[in-house]
């Protein structure tokens, strides 16, 4: 899987009371994910190769072995390589947190338009971290990798639209990067959307749907998806109401974590 990283973390907003899901390179929920473009190779020593044992090394939590793999790919220019080294100084893992060290390391992969070292350059000024906080510069980052097709990245300018930050607020166009994220199946776009039908927000009203857009993410076990699917039986919105069936929505929910739907399961 070339773009990737098996990691990319995930943010939960609470919004007028509603979650609302948007993936980044976030704070406190995150599962992030490492880059992976490799290709056969004929010795350990090639880029692809010591990128793959890097990685190895990551799932490990061999974070010290991961760099000096990734530091052997990277010397050959290998950008998944240069990516995953910011992404270890991003987070500290393995070495002393340095956000500025991460936004060199980052920097070089982005040079050659790596897309998910320029959403990661993007999460930076999105969120000041080693560098002033500039929405406008986040902004131009992901943009920058949306257009090669980053779904997480198209995610994040809809984010920056639904919040009104560096641009003025605009829920049709938040709904609009949304739907370009959804079509490459980011279940996290797939919730926001069906949040906006839900809430009637840039979009008329329509619980129908709404369950539509959960239904598609919670196939890919996204547990905001089910919580929301499991509130819609419950408030009998667009569906017959049901509670037994918003109950087994809500165990599923709460079996991948969702603290709302184990709350739910609580107090019902």
């Amino acid at each position: 899987m070339h773009q990737t990283r098996v990691i990319a973390r995930t943010l939960l907003a609470l919004v007028v009371g509603v979650l609302i899901a948007c993936l980044s390179h976030r704070a406190s929920a995150a599962t992030r994910s490492i880059a992976n473009n490799i290709a056969l190779s004929p010795t350990p020593t090639s880029a692809p190769e010591a990128l793959r044992c890097g990685n190895d090394a990551f799932h490990r939590h061999d974070y010290a072995k991961a760099m000096r793999w990734y530091r052997k790919a990277a010397d050959q220019n290998n950008d998944g390589a240069q990516t995953n080294i910011g992404l270890l100084y991003d987070d500290g893992d393995g070495v002393a947190q340095d956000h500025a060290e991460a936004m060199r390391w980052y920097r070089k992969a982005a040079s050659r338009n790596y897309s998910i070292a320029q959403y990661d350059i993007g999460v930076l000024y999105d969120q000041g971290r080693g560098v002033p906080q500039d929405y406008a510069e986040a902004m131009r980052w992901y943009r920058k990798a949306a257009s090669q097709n980053n779904s997480i990245a198209q995610l994040d300018i809809g984010y920056l639209y639904f919040r009104g930050a560096g641009v003025v607020q605009d829920s049709a166009e938040a709904m609009r990067w949304y739907r370009k994220a959804a079509s490459q199946n980011n279940s996290i776009a797939q919730t926001n959307i069906g949040i906006f039908y839900a809430l009637g927000d840039g979009v008329v009203q329509d619980y129908a749907e709404a369950m539509r857009w959960y239904r598609k993410a919670a196939s890919q076990n996204n547990s905001v998806a089910q919580y929301k699917i499991g509130v819609l039986y419950a408030q009998g919105g667009g569906v017959v109401q049901d509670y037994a069936e918003a109950r087994s929505w809500m165990q599923k929910s709460a079996a991948n974590g969702q603290i709302d739907a184990k709350a739910w399961l609580v107090s019902h």
